[in-house]
């Protein structure tokens, strides 16, 4: 369970756009103060803990008003910072990059006419200009052979600035450790590729989901402390605890799990009836393989089973007085 570790001095810590500020302090105890944009002290919050003073009711459960979670510190920096932090850079010009892109697309869908009247001087123009605005859509134009219409657009070299981006966002895709598959690009080349990559994507999101549990741990544990001490829930209610279940993260082809099994089961019967494999191995193999979908099989329970029922070619009697 994350535990707040006190540090040497006020740690500022940002909130948001709102100006707040927040720094943790260290007095008797561990509290988040909000300071204002002017330098003014805010309201003190203690930080949610396990109560430690032995004579009271409260100890050992958890008490505070405010809730502190903080990733990647060291145990003199409680502050932490994101996984991010390297970058950031990469991150913001990668968006305004995109943005300056849509503003240029703008300008891309923009056009003009450019009309060539042939032989007319500069008072002819203008007054060709008068008495011909430029045509609606749908509507009908006709001239002869001394004028010519064309529609001038920007060649602004759209595709230049596709590769830039997709060029920044597989670097920060790669410095994050994450395929450019999981966000749908790269094609099927990419997903193909995704598919025969290792598990290091999937060990270090198992880690972080390991701490989201840990702080969903410490919600639910506050709940049932302070529903306690409110005379809501009995201390017996309490004592049975609870349990948090997050799904596996994993990229197992499931599909082919199960295609295989019965090909598998067709070989170890094969070397079960040669006298190559014994009965209990292969169970356990079977029931290994199975594991891997997600359902549980108790080898031990099975192979219980399997001696108690009458081999080929006898009869269970227990069955035949029962039905009787």
């Amino acid at each position: 369970m994350p535990q707040w570790l006190p540090g040497t001095g006020p740690i500022g810590l940002t909130l948001g756009a709102s100006g707040l500020y927040a720094a943790l302090v260290t007095t008797c105890g561990a509290f988040l103060v909000l300071l204002g944009t002017n330098g003014r002290t805010g309201p003190k919050y203690p930080i949610i803990r396990p109560a430690l003073n032995i004579m009271k009711p409260n100890y050992g459960r958890l008490e505070g008003e405010a809730f502190f979670f903080s990733i990647n510190h060291p145990p003199n920096s409680p502050r932490g910072r994101s996984d991010y932090l390297t970058l950031f850079d990469w991150i913001d010009g990668l968006e305004r990059y995109g943005y300056n892109f849509l503003e240029r697309a703008e300008n891309m869908l923009n056009f003009v006419w450019d009309v060539t009247l042939n032989g007319q001087t500069e008072e002819q123009i203008r007054a060709w200009l008068q008495n011909n605005p430029p045509p609606e859509p749908g509507s009908l134009r006709a001239h002869n052979e001394a004028v010519k219409w064309e529609a001038i657009s920007p060649d602004l070299k759209a595709n230049n600035v596709k590769t830039g981006y997709d060029m920044g966002q597989a670097f920060i895709m790669g410095a994050a450790r994450r395929p450019a598959a999981w966000f749908g690009g790269g094609g099927k080349a990419y997903q193909n590729e995704a598919e025969s990559m290792d598990q290091v994507p999937i060990k270090d999101l198992g880690k972080r989901q390991k701490y989201c549990k840990a702080v969903a741990t410490k919600l639910c544990r506050f709940v049932i402390d302070q529903a306690v001490l409110a005379g809501r829930l009995s201390e017996e209610k309490a004592a049975e605890g609870f349990e948090i279940t997050l799904p596996e993260i994993s990229r197992k082809d499931h599909v082919k799990l199960v295609n295989g099994v019965p090909q598998l089961a067709t070989a170890l019967s094969l070397m079960t009836g040669e006298g190559w494999l014994s009965d209990e191995t292969a169970t356990r193999i079977i029931a290994f393989v199975v594991s891997q979908l997600g359902f549980e099989i108790d080898a031990e329970v099975e192979l219980d089973r399997a001696a108690d029922r009458p081999k080929e070619g006898e009869e269970d009697y227990d069955d035949i007085i029962n039905q009787d």
